[in-house]
């Protein structure tokens, strides 16, 4: 009984993974968890907005770091789009757009994270299975004017701790959008440990990119595959 126990509870796990896959394991992938909390112009982290030395008002506070990532601290990172607001150059408490590609300007219908200049980075880590493919989805975009070119990479590991390299089978380093609309883009990776960083860079030869929509799922197939190797290790164990 205990062996046909377990082989049930194995079962049920599996596939109940199998049955979630559609859920992203990112947090804040689309940049709106604490996106009303940037103000000021242009919208960087860690800037103090109340004044840029000329006596022009430009918002109030320091704005905070992006809820769910971690930023390297080089070039100036922030968060621009839909819910961040600034009141400059009038008080209008307008939204911050600095950053964002042309059909953004006028009337943003999303947030989204800058990187600007080169190096400049966003990475988060999240918890995966080993030896499964997951597909790393997002939008991309340059800034109007001055597109830089992105870099997007997976590691193994947790970066400081056990990082082992880059996950197999992923990511690109210098890849351009366009300047206008963002673009939906995507790759694959699969770690060999239970935590995987992901990592969205600003790879130079321009101003600024820009990162929205970010998902991170299981490939089905592979989580099926997984869910029908449990079952049959179960089935074999309960004949011995």
């Amino acid at each position: 009984m205990k062996t046909i126990h377990a082989f049930l509870m194995a079962a049920a796990v599996a596939l109940s993974v199998v049955g979630s896959a559609s859920a992203s394991l990112i947090t804040n992938g689309d940049f709106s968890a604490n996106a009303i909390a940037f103000t000021g112009w242009p919208g960087y982290i860690n800037w103090n907005a109340a004044d840029n030395g000329s006596g022009q008002s430009f918002g109030t506070g320091i704005n905070p770091t992006i809820s769910g990532w971690t930023h390297n601290g080089s070039g100036g990172t922030g968060v621009n789009g839909k819910d961040t607001l600034s009141d400059f150059p009038g008080p209008s408490l307008s939204p911050i757009v600095a950053f964002g590609p042309s059909a953004q300007q006028a009337n943003p219908d999303r947030n989204w994270a800058f990187l600007q200049g080169s190096g400049a980075a966003i990475s988060q880590s999240i918890n995966v299975t080993p030896g499964v493919e997951y597909t790393l989805s997002f939008e991309a975009a340059g800034r109007s004017g001055n597109p830089a070119n992105a870099g997007v990479y997976v590691y193994n590991g947790t970066l400081g701790v056990d990082a082992a390299g880059l996950a197999a089978g992923t990511g690109f380093f210098d890849k351009s959008y366009s300047a206008v609309n963002f673009v939906s883009d995507s790759i694959t990776f699969t770690s060999n440990l239970p935590t995987a960083t992901i990592v969205f860079q600003n790879s130079g030869g321009g101003d600024s990119v820009n990162f929205t929509n970010i998902v991170a799922v299981p490939e089905p197939s592979t989580l099926a595959g997984l869910a029908i190797g449990v079952i049959a290790l179960g089935l074999a164990s309960r004949r011995k």
